[in-house]
């Protein structure tokens, strides 16, 4: 037979029906199935139309005339038997939305064509998809704490993403114990069942829990504030890091930006589009001075922003960080400390920093009201080879950003 010659159904419906008397199968469309393969004609005329099956209309042109309802049935049967032996099933490499990367299946894995169209045997329990096609009505209830519960974690992660979490300034120091926590009685409640392997940890967080810096003794029944409490040792939690020189060869002649976030007092719903804004002010002042390089202390978003629009103008920036990771839109980084100073060494280290930012760069650039843009303001008038210049962005611009 030919490639274009189509294949002719061997024997009459009724005689097929005939042959699926005989044949196993827990329906009668699974003894006809079971007749059309059992037989050697019938076979062969499957698998000849494996190259015909998908050509609309021949599947049914090359069956015999029905002359009953039933012999109507019979030819639906059919074309279905000729659909689940042509379709092709194949092992091999694909990808499925939502996950990265290419997933190897074998032809275990797959539904195979004959259960598709109907033939599944008795080897295949349809009861249970039986039973879900019968539900035309569902019923349900709201567990209300997994609502409350649900909520409360989003705000907490709204807090992680704004970095107003309590515990995220200590969240290096809880990991190293295993402990995650969302508030400091929780950590500390893990810190005590660790066996409190750090005692500077451990008052941290109590002083967290009764909002003041001193920590808490244990006398038998009760707690209560210690009177006199150890003296930390000043700067014995800051580890130096060394500048490299192509940083402070970066830092000479660059203008420094200083600003507080906390000192705009822009609501949290309004913190991206103030934060945009933020650039584009950046930008136009860059535009009007046009600095060799730009320096910003990248631990809060006023220099982060800064950073941003001295990158999209092309302009070298250093990010300056206490602790941290490099950045990846500054040019270059500098971190002033190994690891994030604890308590009060953490202002001690901020502090030291403004002073060497000082001494470094050409001028400052100042947006806000806060202390440590005070505090970087006189360290440059005390600079003893002459004052630096001390440039501010609009005062106005918190209070008419159309963001209240």
């Amino acid at each position: 037979m030919s490639v274009n010659e189509l294949p002719v159904f061997p024997i009459d419906l009724k005689e097929l029906l005939a042959r699926a008397a005989t044949c196993g199968g827990s329906t009668w469309r699974d003894r006809t199935y079971a007749a059309l393969k059992g037989h050697a004609d019938t076979l062969q005329f499957l698998q000849d139309m494996k190259l015909h099956a998908f050509v609309k209309g021949v599947a049914r042109s090359v069956l015999p005339r029905a002359k009953s309802p039933w012999d109507v049935q019979v030819q639906k049967v059919v074309m279905d038997a000729i659909f689940a032996t042509a379709k092709n099933v194949r092992a091999g490499e694909v990808s499925v939305p939502g996950r990265k990367g290419k997933v190897t299946i074998t032809e275990r894995d797959m539904l195979h064509p004959e259960v598709q169209y109907g033939f599944g045997g008795t080897d295949v329990d349809f009861s249970v998809l039986n039973a879900l096609a019968t539900l035309d009505r569902l019923a349900y209830t709201i567990d209300d704490a997994k609502v409350h519960a649900d909520a409360d974690a989003f705000e907490t992660q709204q807090d992680w993403a704004h970095k107003d979490h309590p515990l995220q300034d200590l969240d290096s120091d809880l990991r190293r114990f295993g402990i995650y926590a969302d508030t400091p009685a929780e950590a500390l409640q893990a810190l005590e069942a660790a066996g409190n392997p750090d005692q500077d940890l451990r008052a941290t967080l109590e002083g967290r829990l009764s909002d003041r810096s001193e920590p808490m003794r244990e006398y038998g029944n009760f707690k209560t504030r210690a009177l006199y409490a150890r003296d930390d040792v000043r700067g014995q939690s800051i580890v130096p890091r060394a500048v490299s020189p192509e940083v402070q060869a970066a830092l000479q002649g660059a203008l420094l930006i200083s600003g507080t976030w906390d000192s705009l007092g822009i609501p949290r719903r309004l913190k991206a589009e103030a934060f945009d804004r933020l650039v584009s002010l950046f930008a136009a002042s860059f535009t009007r001075q046009r600095p060799a390089a730009v320096a910003a202390l990248t631990d809060d978003l006023v220099g982060q922003a800064a950073v941003m629009a001295a990158h999209s103008l092309r302009i070298p920036t250093v990010a300056v960080q206490v602790a941290g990771w490099p950045s990846k839109v500054a040019t270059h980084t500098l971190q002033w400390c190994e690891r994030l100073p604890k308590g009060q060494d953490l202002t001690l280290a901020q502090q030291d920093l403004r002073v060497y930012l000082s001494e470094q760069v050409w001028g400052v650039l100042t947006l806000g009201t806060g202390e440590e843009i005070t505090h970087l303001k006189a360290i440059c008038a005390r600079w003893p080879q002459g004052v630096k210049p001390i440039s501010g962005l609009d005062t106005h611009w918190q209070k008419h950003n159309g963001l209240y």
